[in-house]
């Protein structure tokens, strides 16, 4: 060892700072200590984790050995070494020279050093090459630097966190051969052919078609370095753009230019480019890249005779959020993946390992396919990803919610079916009213498969009016007496409604000039005319693939547009509700939700389906903490539903009044939660407080019937990221890319729904419908 540290002066050499810069100090040839341990019950490996310690850059040499025994016999010899004087190159260099002293041969001297490199790279600073390589790499790099963003199990670390492990794995040897034929085929490497999957293997996992791998090389392009021992190994930053439409052909063949040019750049430092960047610094992250790919097919030139042979000790470290080794070997290839523990389970990397390989199987089976028609989700895993489907066939509804209503009037007509502050209605008195006012309507034409509109305030004529709609075989349009004139317009305008139901006019006079055209019916006005009607059922045929509402969504990325939702759709999600939260003849839903709002729908008509009571709670009261909680009390309510946000400051009211509203829920069955993310803060505070109370996360969008997930949780789940379930009965739901490829496990995409529950589409948009549905 005495001589290795005179032969080689980068074992001698220490750093230091001078007026703010960087330099290298190289010592003379001192006596080099070798430390002796005695290996107990402990492994090698925990052994050697205790041994590798940090370094004092400031003191040479910055390498150490150890003889480790067991039983007074030495059988490991561990070598750590900082990788500011060394690099993988360098450790096979010491290797070889070690083993060849070790059995008497002799080494040439040493021409070159460390040193002089350095001075050779200084050199050229300002030179005509320097300033060539810099403006490939600014060319290379220009525009905005793509982040590459991956689904990662934990949220990023303020800063960075260099805590990881590593997985292996290994491609099988029948595909090595027909890997090296493509390669050839293709005129590119093995080397291409991989880190080309790789890209794709990013790219469908992030989503993203813009995407910078660093590689490093070795550094040395003079034959004089090969035996040098120092740092040399610079990093390329490659950028590469796996577009969709491209072949994988194509695309290898432009990571092998890629690679190529940048590689006839590699003499630019990598901290130059950096500086030279000006990158707005993120301490969570890697600057440029944080992924790597490492190709290695000249592993260990060492000759390991006379018994001896490598052991490597991994550390829990990984440098970057994600790294690839792959090494070739004659009839096998080795992975591992390096990653970041802190972003990342062990779960997801085994995932990510099968799905590079899935990948590469795909590509070398037809290799001439569009980047987006290779598929990453396996023959089993889409087995496994068709289990997260809702209940198909089951409960499949065959009647209306005014076919539902009709029986309980009959089977239970004293039954409070509505209330809304002081007043009540029974299930007969329900029926008897929305037949009055539909006999009435018909009077003034035949509304089948037609568009009445809804412009009231929530309350007992409201449902009376959509339930009096849906008996004619209409569909409604709900309006918001709050909404700006222009957005009325425009929707009374799209969706061509003539007639427009309300309660009193006078309530509203701000919009009456705006819709002088249209037939305004005033319920008050005409309640003498509809206590004399009759009262019986009417006759109509209402089937369940009729239109039974319209709801403009919020348009914000336009105009709104209107959602048309038939009947099956809307009674397969009130089923789904009942089921779900086992709502009965007993529960008591509160009803919170603007007409105007899909949730809406389920929270006025569920308890019609089921017999149950539904409660209209205003809005004047929804605000007031305090009134609202007395109220849910005072009702016995057994299911509510609300924003996250609200919940949380609902939450935080009841922690600040002490112990005065700790019973106010105590009969409530489910709370749910809807229409915001759900956060893990506001789920543990709710079962800190509500232990023994189900918390439901309720996700859908109104273009298909509303919710079509539930997830019901007991306490708080372990994740960090709350799910929003599984499907509803009857439909399904998937995760798939841009090109409507399925997403494996872990891998972010947009939800796509099928099912009884999807719409018909938007309303006089037949382009946009055909886009979207």
């Amino acid at each position: 060892m005495n001589q290795l540290v005179h032969r080689h002066e980068s074992l001698r050499t220490s750093f230091h700072w001078i007026d703010g810069e960087p330099v290298q100090q190289i010592h003379p040839p001192v006596s080099f200590t070798i430390h002796r341990v005695e290996l107990g019950t402990e492994t090698i490996e925990e052994c050697a984790e205790l041994l590798i310690k940090p370094f004092d850059l400031w003191s040479a040499p910055l390498i150490r050995i150890h003889l480790i025994s067991r039983d007074g016999i030495f059988p490991y010899l561990l070598m750590d070494i900082h990788h500011i004087i060394t690099d993988g190159i360098s450790t096979e260099v010491l290797m070889k020279e070690l083993l060849e002293m070790c059995v008497g041969g002799t080494l040439p001297p040493n021409e070159i050093q460390y040193k002089d490199y350095a001075v050779w790279q200084k050199r050229y600073l300002d030179s005509d090459w320097w300033y060539e390589h810099e403006q490939f790499w600014l060319q290379t790099l220009s525009g905005e630097i793509p982040i590459l963003d991956l689904p990662a199990d934990y949220p990023r670390p303020p800063v960075q966190s260099f805590e990881g492990d590593r997985h292996s794995f290994t491609l099988g040897e029948e595909l090595i051969t027909p890997l090296r034929e493509l390669a050839a085929r293709t005129k590119t490497t093995p080397h291409s052919i991989l880190l080309g999957v790789y890209y794709v293997l990013l790219s469908k996992y992030s989503g993203q078609e813009d995407i910078i791998i660093g590689i490093p090389v070795s550094g040395r392009k003079f034959a004089c370095l090969t035996d040098v021992v120092g740092m040399f190994v610079n990093t390329l930053a490659i950028r590469n753009f796996p577009v969709g439409e491209r072949t994988f052909v194509e695309f290898a063949n432009e990571v092998q230019e890629s690679f190529l040019l940048a590689f006839e750049h590699q003499d630019y430092p990598f901290e130059h480019l950096v500086e030279l960047l000006d990158l707005q610094r993120d301490l969570s992250r890697n600057p440029v890249f944080d992924t790597m790919f490492v190709f290695q097919n000249n592993l260990h030139t060492v000759d390991w005779t006379n018994h001896v042979e490598a052991l490597t000790v991994h550390s829990n470290v990984s440098k970057f959020d994600l790294m690839l080794f792959a090494e070739e070997s004659e009839n096998r290839l080795l992975f591992m993946f390096e990653y970041c523990t802190k972003l990342f389970k062990p779960e997801t990397i085994r995932r990510m390992s099968l799905h590079f390989l899935e990948l590469l199987r795909e590509i070398i089976l037809d290799s001439s396919r569009s980047i987006k028609d290779i598929q990453l989700v396996s023959t089993y895993e889409k087995s496994i990803l068709d289990g997260f489907h809702g209940r198909n066939g089951t409960g499949v509804p065959k009647k209306t919610v005014i076919h539902q209503l009709e029986y309980f009037a009959e089977q239970n007509p004293d039954k409070v079916a509505l209330v809304s502050g002081e007043e009540q209605l029974t299930f007969s008195e329900l029926n008897q009213y929305s037949n009055q006012l539909a006999r009435y309507l018909q009077k003034c034409g035949d509304f089948r498969e037609q568009l009445i509109g809804i412009y009231m305030d929530r309350s007992p004529k409201m449902m009376i009016s959509i339930l009096a709609i849906w008996k004619l075989g209409a569909a409604y349009v709900p309006l918001d007496s709050n909404y700006p004139t222009e957005r009325l317009r425009h929707i009374v305008d799209d969706s061509g409604i003539s007639f427009i139901l309300s309660d009193d006019l006078r309530n509203y006079p701000q919009h009456l000039s705006t819709f002088s055209e249209i037939s305004w019916i005033e319920i008050n006005k005409i309640a003498c005319e509809l206590d004399a009607t009759d009262s019986s059922n009417i006759d109509v045929p209402v089937s369940m693939n009729m239109l039974a509402y319209i709801i403009y969504t919020s348009g914000s990325t336009g105009m709104p547009k209107g959602v048309m939702i038939e009947h099956l759709g809307m009674m397969n999600h009130i089923y789904a509700k009942l089921s779900d939260l086992q709502i009965t003849e007993l529960s008591i839903i509160a009803q919170t939700a603007s007409h105007c709002f899909d949730i809406s729908v389920w929270q006025f008509f569920s308890t019609i389906v089921s017999g149950g009571t539904c409660i209209i709670y205003q809005n004047a009261l929804i605000h007031q903490f305090e009134h609202m909680l007395l109220q849910v009390q005072k009702d016995g309510v057994t299911v509510l539903e609300v924003v996250p946000s609200y919940l949380t400051a609902l939450l935080e009211y009841i922690k600040t009044s002490g112990d005065v509203f700790d019973m106010v829920l105590s009969r409530l069955e489910f709370m749910l939660v809807t229409g915001e993310a759900l956060s893990k803060p506001l789920v543990e505070s709710w079962f800190v407080k509500y232990p023994n109370i189900p918390l439901v996360n309720a996700y859908g969008p109104t273009e298909a019937s509303d919710d079509i997930t539930h997830c019901i949780m007991d306490r708080s789940p372990d994740a960090h990221l709350i799910s929003i379930g599984r499907p509803i009965q009857n439909m399904n739901v998937y995760v798939v890319d841009r090109y409507m490829n399925l997403c494996p496990v872990g891998v972010r995409g947009q939800i796509c729904v099928s099912g009884i529950g999807v719409g018909r589409g938007y309303i006089n948009q037949p382009d946009r419908t055909a886009r979207c549905f």
